[in-house]
C-alpha cells in the first residue's frame, strides 16, 4: 500500500511525493495496524522524507517516525520514495516454553534484555 500526500521543507517548500510502503506493524506494540499518518517532512539536501505515523491501535496510541529515500519523480511530477527504517522501535519479547523457563529463567530474562 503507498501514500500519496506531501513533505514540508525547513524553508516551508511543499512537494508532493508517494510513500511507496507504509508500515502495517507498530514498531512499539507490534501489532498489525494501519497507521493514521499525522505530517511529513523533507530533509534537504539528503533527499530523506520523514513521514510521522500515529499507532492506531487503542493499547499504544504512540507516535512514531518512518524515513524514505527519495528515489526519483513519478509521471505525474510526484517524488517517489522508498522506506528505509523504522524508528523508534522495542524489542519484540520472546516467549519460550515453559521446560526452558525451569531450567534456566536467568537465560530468558537475558535473552530478551
Amino acid at each position: 500500500m503507498n501514500l500519496r500526500t506531501k513533505a514540508i521543507s525547513l524553508d516551508d517548500h511543499t512537494i508532493d511525493v508517494v510513500l511507496n510502503e507504509i508500515p502495517d506493524t507498530c514498531p512499539l506494540c507490534h501489532r498489525a495496524i494501519h497507521p493514521k499518518n499525522i505530517c511529513n517532512h523533507i530533509l534537504l539536501p539528503s533527499k530523506l522524507v520523514q513521514a510521522i505515523f500515529r499507532c492506531t491501535s487503542q493499547k499504544c496510541e504512540e507516535l512514531f517516525i518512518a524515513t524514505y529515500d527519495a528515489v526519483g519523480q513519478t509521471g505525474g511530477g510526484l517524488v517517489s520514495c522508498n522506506l528505509k527504517r523504522v524508528s523508534p522501535t522495542n524489542a519484540k519479547m520472546v516467549e519460550f516454553p515453559q521446560t526452558i523457563l525451569e531450567v534456566s529463567p536467568s537465560f530468558v530474562g537475558i535473552y530478551n534484555q
